[in-house]
């Protein structure tokens, strides 16, 4: 995880920064290069070797090590994929004039040194200390900061420059309120009674090995600090009694911070096998009371964890103390003990749910298959009569009755299968979703006229539809654009 990455590199003034400074999309843009394109190392020590080109400009292995550092001063180790694909949004942005100007570098650094909604200078200046302690450059990470920035406002200068026509909304407005109504016939099951054979299992196992695995666990030890405990300070700061529960609230807060600050300053020098005992010293030593505190994690379940649990998920060296978490009643902080992450499993391990998964992969894969037949014996009738008597013979578990539009859709996707099999096809045929046969009755228009406030919302999808596709025309011009030539490419010969 980026975010992981980054708290590696950074000491205590930069831990906070990147939680609100997206590193992330520039990562997850860099989809669109070749995978094999991009070596890691191997280019020796020549320089000024071409590595590449963007927008017919050559890319020295110079210039790459200068991104990889830009990056790297502002805490991001970046590898020679993710800094090519930076030299690349760059180029893009130059060629149609979107530049990142010295004022809106100030207004960033304004808005991510802050104490109390303010510009702290003190903070920046605390962390251009620290980087210029690992041999970076106030240039450099000025560089870093705003090749971090350019790729958003290269995407936000598209985006505002798309525009929806009145004609393109009274389109959208029919599209997504055509209304398609028919039935929809659930087969039962087609489970076969033969044997699986084990063989089958393994195999199937080793195409799906991706979806077993064994949970991760992180066990810690939490300290609470409950906002009530603050609310006599809270009450001498704040005049207005409705903004004394917030005020309590952030100073919990600001002694959890200090806390885990003062922890962080204290034992980062200290081996790990040490780190637990003078933890444990400061609680101690500080009248404070700690809590087991043990989950499991896997890459389904992060996003539903606690927010003390995403914290100590987040906590790393050298030094697992984790940042504040805000819970319903307290702020919490807590110091990781134990950590295993998750990992392959083994066929022994799961082989009771491996089977049970390979019977029921078989089972609907039978049924698909038997909805598939269904449907193209339908498509043979001649008549209603052979289609009704046709409907009558197959085996259902289910039938349903729907009538959707494509707005009701998007607002609700239940019946989202279904839907995209409906729209696929003229009224009085059907079409398989599944171990669904979809039989569509009839299609009709919207004859209403449309309001004022489904006209908005129309705008609103379009637009937002038209600024999905012009991104994903930046990224098809920048592949289209822009080539790795580095040792061991077939395409350098």
């Amino acid at each position: 995880m980026v975010i992981k990455k980054m708290n590696q590199v950074f000491h205590k003034h930069s831990r906070w920064l990147f939680g609100a400074f997206t590193v992330i999309i520039i990562v997850s843009f860099l989809g669109f290069l070749t995978p094999g394109n991009f070596g890691v190392g191997g280019f020796g020590s020549a320089r000024d070797m071409e590595i590449g080109s963007v927008y017919g400009k050559k890319v020295t292995y110079d210039d790459l090590m200068k991104q990889m550092r830009a990056f790297a001063s502002v805490g991001y180790n970046a590898d020679e994929q993710t800094a090519f694909g930076a030299l690349a949004i760059r180029a893009k942005a130059e060629q149609i004039g979107v530049v990142v100007t010295d004022a809106e570098m100030m207004d960033l650094l304004r808005s991510q040194f802050q104490t109390d909604g303010k510009y702290d200078p003190a903070k920046y200046r605390a962390f251009v200390g620290e980087r210029r302690k690992s041999g970076f450059s106030e240039e450099e990470i000025f560089d870093g900061f705003r090749s971090l920035e350019l790729y958003q406002k290269l995407s936000r200068s598209i985006r505002d420059s798309i525009i929806v026509t009145d004609s393109e909304v009274q389109k959208a407005y029919r599209e997504l309120n055509t209304r398609f109504s028919g039935k929809a016939y659930t087969l039962k099951p087609q489970e076969s009674k033969e044997a699986i054979p084990t063989e089958e299992v393994k195999k199937f196992f080793e195409d799906h090995a991706s979806n077993y695995n064994i949970d991760g666990t992180v066990a810690a030890l939490v300290i609470e600090f409950p906002y009530a405990a603050y609310n006599d300070a809270a009450k001498k700061a704040e005049k207005d009694p409705a903004k004394v529960a917030g005020k309590a609230k952030e100073l919990a807060k600001s002694a959890a911070e200090k806390f885990s600050d003062d922890v962080y300053d204290s034992l980062k020098t200290l081996p790990v096998k040490e780190q637990l005992a003078a933890f444990q010293k400061m609680v101690s030593d500080r009248k404070l009371t700690t809590k087991e505190r043990k989950f499991d994690f896997n890459a389904g379940n992060v996003g539903n964890l606690s927010q003390t649990d995403y914290a100590l998920l987040q906590s790393a060296d050298p030094v697992e103390i984790s940042l504040p978490a805000l819970e319903e009643k307290a702020a919490v902080v807590g110091f990781v003990t134990r950590r295993v992450a998750p990992r392959p499993a083994k066929f022994e391990e799961v082989a009771k749910q491996v089977f049970k998964d390979c019977k029921q992969m078989r089972t609907l894969l039978a049924t698909e298959a038997k909805a598939k037949e269904i449907a193209e014996n339908y498509a043979k009738c001649k008549d209603d009569a052979a289609r009704a008597a046709l409907l009558k013979q197959i085996p259902v578990a289910k039938t349903v009755d729907f009538s959707l539009t494509a707005m009701e859709n998007l607002k609700n996707r239940e019946k989202q299968d279904l839907f995209v099999a409906a729209i696929g096809i003229a009224p009085g045929n059907a079409a398989v979703s599944g171990d669904t046969l979809v039989v569509l009755a009839k299609r009709e228009a919207p004859t209403a006229s449309a309001t004022p406030e489904a006209l908005t919302e129309c705008r609103i999808l379009t637009l937002g539809s038209k600024q999905q596709l012009a991104q994903m025309e930046l990224q098809e011009d920048i592949q289209s654009h822009c080539l790795y030539r580095g040792p061991g490419n077939d395409a350098a010969k």
